[in-house]
């Protein structure tokens, strides 16, 4: 169950503190203003600790710790611009709901299946303190973000990390000199991506050593393999992809927080060395841009992305492929 997004205007109180928060700004400006790292207790029916990071875009991802049974559980949500929080765990459901006041304490209420209780919290750093300071700012998906965990970049950088659910279901490849297909993932237990396949005929499996993906290996319907080799370092990510026709090195450099800053693609048919940027706005990934070793554009490498109000990616396009991504199978 995915907690919904708070979306109440500015004015009156949903059981924060006795000076609720105001802003005169923009909304945006507002919520940059509330951002940072927040941390609280919970009592009532049940008791425990939650902390969570709220970004610059309203989103708010943490963890919540129940003290009677000893256990931990994620947290997803959203604040809006008058500092109404809205949160809980996609799992099960525990709904908080509350607001932020003058001088960044929160409280507010929580109920499940009939039972409730109250929760109160306070942030204790600002958005210029969280994550690595002089890392590009939210621009380039750095300080004031929610750290990307290197387990959620692949085997496609974005749907894996941005939104509630673990990744895709389904992705409908449309390109316009090629025939369309459609990539089906398949998921564990715990939400860990263990296969793929597509309509046209490729079948992949994913070994991992710890949260991390090893090896990817494609089997085509002629018995051809593909296969990718994963090597994780701290700031950089090196995908080694080999086929019965080429093979090609692709190189990522990381930011502080793990978000993805540029790419490098070696062979692979490539006419040349093809280098990637990737642009953010208030943490979210907007666009990647592809350029020759010459630093003339490469349009058929760049990216837009669009989401959904859930935050997930649901496209990514250039001008001559469309990618759409469909989280369908979450909801059944």
């Amino acid at each position: 169950m995915t907690v919904g997004v708070a979306t109440a205007c500015a004015g009156g109180d949903d059981g924060g503190g006795t000076d609720p928060y105001s802003c005169t700004e923009e909304a945006s400006a507002c919520l940059h203003e509330l951002a940072g790292d927040y941390v609280g207790t919970y009592s009532g029916d049940t008791r425990g600790t939650w902390k969570a990071t709220l970004t610059g875009a309203g989103t708010l991802q943490g963890m919540a710790h129940n003290d009677v049974i000893d256990a931990d559980f994620e947290l997803v949500g959203s604040a809006d611009e008058a500092g109404r929080m809205v949160f809980g765990t996609s799992s099960d459901g525990n709904a908080f709901s509350g607001r932020v006041a003058e001088d960044f304490t929160v409280a507010g209420i929580w109920s499940l299946d009939g039972h409730s209780g109250t929760f109160e919290g306070r942030r204790t750093s600002a958005l210029a303190d969280v994550g690595e300071p002089g890392a590009g700012g939210t621009g380039s998906g750095e300080p004031g973000c929610l750290r990307w965990p290197q387990s959620e970049l692949f085997p496609l950088v974005g749907p894996f990390f941005y939104g509630p659910n673990p990744g895709p279901c389904t992705l409908a490849w449309i390109r316009w000199d090629v025939a369309d297909d459609t990539d089906h993932y398949e998921y564990d237990a715990d939400g860990r991506l263990t296969g793929s396949w597509s309509d046209l005929g490729v079948e992949w499996t994913y070994t991992y050593t710890g949260d991390l993906i090893d090896i990817a290996s494609g089997l085509w319907t002629d018995g051809t393999v593909d296969t990718e080799t994963y090597t994780f370092h701290s700031d950089s990510v090196v995908v080694a992809r080999d086929t019965p026709v080429s093979s090609s090195e692709v190189t990522y450099l990381l930011g502080a927080s793990g978000y993805p800053q540029s790419v490098t693609l070696v062979g692979g048919g490539a006419e040349d060395v093809i280098n990637m940027t990737y642009e953010y706005e208030d943490c979210r990934l907007v666009a990647r841009r592809g350029y020759h070793e010459d630093g003339t554009a490469a349009a058929n490498y760049d990216l837009e992305y669009e989401y959904d109000e859930e935050g997930r990616i649901v496209r990514a396009s250039n001008v001559e492929l469309t990618m759409d991504i469909d989280y369908s199978c979450w909801s059944k």
